[in-house]
């Protein structure tokens, strides 16, 4: 009877205990890797979002300036942009503001 009992009690050895150790340490760095991948992939696919957004942005300007350049009233559109962005005027022109809206 002895000898039955002492065939049931197994001693860990110290290879198996290490070799259980490495297995959870690289199961452990697998999911700490995966999950490290996934919030690389969504702050990336964000960047590309936004990147696509100003690409269309970008593009309809781009549009705007090809209609522009390609019409036959380049002199009035000329004249239309010195009068609204740069604040030109004729040499005899009055302008009125209308200052009561705040």
């Amino acid at each position: 009877m002895e000898a039955k009992t002492q065939k049931k009690e197994k001693k860990h050895s110290p290879g198996k205990l290490l070799c259980r150790l490495a297995f959870v340490l690289f199961v452990g760095y697998c999911l700490v890797s995966i999950i490290s991948v996934q919030i690389s992939i969504a702050e990336k696919k964000e960047q590309l979002a936004t990147l696509q957004k100003k690409s269309e942005e970008i593009k309809a300007k781009n549009a705007e300036y090809e209609r522009l350049l390609n019409a036959s009233d380049e002199k009035k559109y000329m004249e239309q942009l010195a009068i609204d962005e740069l604040g030109y005027a004729y040499p005899n022109e009055i302008r009125f503001y209308d200052i009561s809206r705040n």
